[in-house]
């Protein structure tokens, strides 16, 4: 029976010290009226927002532990709790596959990867992948996924951004997960989200 008090202990240790010690991030993204392209024909309602370039490369350089990001979204802010997540191994590698079966590593700068929660709902879940040029992520709570993603042009992150929920979308979505169906032993969660 004292484990459960002790437990519980440890866990509002955990989540007071990340409230405490957490640096608050919330000039990345500003919102925008909105963007040079009309993209309602691909998301019936999206929060168009512009990100300070200035910000994400000192975001990027400093690659804090943990930090709080605020993100302007439905007439509010979405305050994430986030921590940094490894998920790539020290020697992970991109290799191309070529014509006629060669392969090839290409470069790959790694960005950094951060997993959390929505501030005050426990049910919630936040993943965002940090780049030298661009920010991505996958939001979820009760009501749906939210997607934050740049606006290419010509297949470069541009400093315009959509945010929007995923139920919003008006046309198919065309993400395919290109992994194949195999069973995988279970091990250790080596980065639980809160």
């Amino acid at each position: 029976m004292r484990k459960l008090p002790l437990l519980t202990v440890l866990l509002l240790c955990s989540f007071f010290t990340f409230t405490i010690n957490a640096q608050v991030i919330n000039n990345l993204f500003q919102p925008k009226n909105s963007l040079s392209g009309d993209y309602r024909r691909v998301a019936s309602k999206y929060q168009a927002l512009e990100i300070n370039s200035q910000n994400l490369r000192s975001l990027h350089d400093d690659q804090p532990a943990s930090f709080q990001l605020e993100l302007p979204f439905e007439n509010g802010q979405l305050k994430l709790q986030l921590k940094k997540a490894h998920i790539t191994s020290e020697n992970f590698s991109v290799v191309e596959a070529l014509p006629g079966g060669q392969r090839r590593v290409i470069d790959y700068s790694a960005g950094i990867f951060y997993q959390g929660k929505i501030e005050g709902k426990t049910n919630s879940f936040a993943t965002i992948s940090i780049f030298k040029d661009q920010v991505m992520g996958i939001i979820a709570d009760e009501q749906s996924n939210i997607v934050l993603g740049t606006i290419e042009n010509n297949g470069r992150a541009t400093n315009e951004y959509a945010m929007y929920r995923e139920k919003d979308l008006a046309v198919p979505n065309p993400f395919s997960c290109g992994t194949s169906e195999i069973q995988v032993e279970a091990g250790p969660v080596s980065n639980p989200c809160y």
